[in-house]
């Protein structure tokens, strides 16, 4: 069910629009640790748990079933693998210099404003006619 939902063609845009953004930056940027690499790897890493995530923590937060805490720590975890291990092990296999809170606090929000971008789950008319009051 998730791959269906991340091949939908709207958010594959978001996805291309997103990476198209993140290489541009990579080629325009003089950072020494965001290059092409870092940026398909997080970018990808970030386009195929973020929904997820989203989707959990809000999930976990709202219905407070047993074990809500701990689906919000998982969430957070996957979080951290996405924005700061992958950050960390790529630089450190590369020998880069690392801006690691900067990266941090800029990929996260990215990391969660994706999540809440796509995390919708249904085609763009359907978000359309929710989003202007419309029922299904």
């Amino acid at each position: 069910m998730e791959l269906i939902e991340l091949l939908r063609p709207w958010k594959l845009a978001v996805f291309f629009v997103g990476m198209a953004w993140l290489l541009w930056g990579a080629v325009t940027y003089s950072f020494p640790d965001w290059d092409v690499g870092i940026s398909i790897l997080m970018g990808v890493l970030a386009y195929l748990f973020a929904p997820w995530v989203v989707r959990l923590i809000a999930t976990a937060v709202r219905y407070r079933r047993p074990g809500w805490v701990f689906s919000v720590v998982v969430a957070l975890a996957v979080t951290w693998a996405v924005v700061d291990g992958s950050y960390v092990a790529y630089n450190t296999f590369l020998g880069h210099s690392m801006l690691r809170m900067e990266n941090a606090l800029v990929s996260s929000a990215l990391f969660f404003g994706l999540g809440l971008a796509v995390s919708y789950r249904g085609s763009a008319r359907e978000l359309a006619g929710e989003l202007l009051g419309r029922t299904r």
